[in-house]
């Protein structure tokens, strides 16, 4: 959760994903930038773009150099870094580890992105993000992103929504349109997709 618009007045506040629909589903505010939320026919979606949530490597790591899609199975040996179980980037994590039935052990736990990816950039361990989120530490050639062969990964969306059937005023509107020129997230998919897009 990345923000709020509520009323007149642009608030932003942080919050994992169960708790930003749960605003906006008792209507206290207009607006949440989700990512990864659940299907919900109490939220209506204004926009929606594909990003992946990625495995995120040091460069260099061992993983790196595989040479097929990896599976949580092989992340096992590894330290890990997770965020805290509300958040919508866990929540994916924890949906593919029943799935795959294994479970992966945190060495980091935490409700920082920051935190997160000073963790895996020092090469203390590993962890999973969206690549949006690390592209200045991709330039710097510092982490290395790897996508992982996995549905519920690979389809995570980052969205806008309000409640349904609530009538939203100009300003929310105006919002709206702000935040999906304004912020990259929401104004296209992940820059690889982009990428294979265009080399096809």
């Amino acid at each position: 959760f990345l923000g709020a618009f509520s009323g007149i007045e642009l608030e932003v506040r942080m919050a994992g994903v169960n708790e930003a629909v749960a605003l906006v589903k008792d209507m206290e505010v207009d607006l949440a930038l989700l990512y990864a939320p659940p299907v919900d026919p109490l939220l209506h979606c204004h926009v929606e773009t594909l990003q992946p949530l990625d495995l995120i490597v040091p460069m260099g790591h061992p993983l790196s150099q595989q040479g097929r899609p990896l599976a949580l199975r092989d992340l096992t040996e590894w330290p890990l870094g997770l965020m805290d179980n509300c958040f919508g980037m866990r929540q994916m994590v924890s949906l593919v580890e029943q799935q795959e039935r294994v479970h992966l052990h945190a060495r980091l736990r935490t409700n920082s992105v920051a935190v997160l990816k000073n963790f895996v950039r020092s090469g203390i361990g590993i962890t999973f993000m969206p690549e949006l989120t690390v592209m200045e530490e991709i330039r710097h050639g510092e982490i290395h992103v790897m996508p992982m062969d996995y549905p519920a990964l690979s389809g995570a969306r980052a969205q806008i929504v309000s409640r349904a059937g609530r009538e939203l005023t100009v300003a929310a509107q105006t919002c709206i349109d702000h935040l999906r020129k304004g912020l990259r997230f929401f104004n296209a998919d992940a820059p690889r997709l982009l990428n294979a897009k265009c080399c096809v």
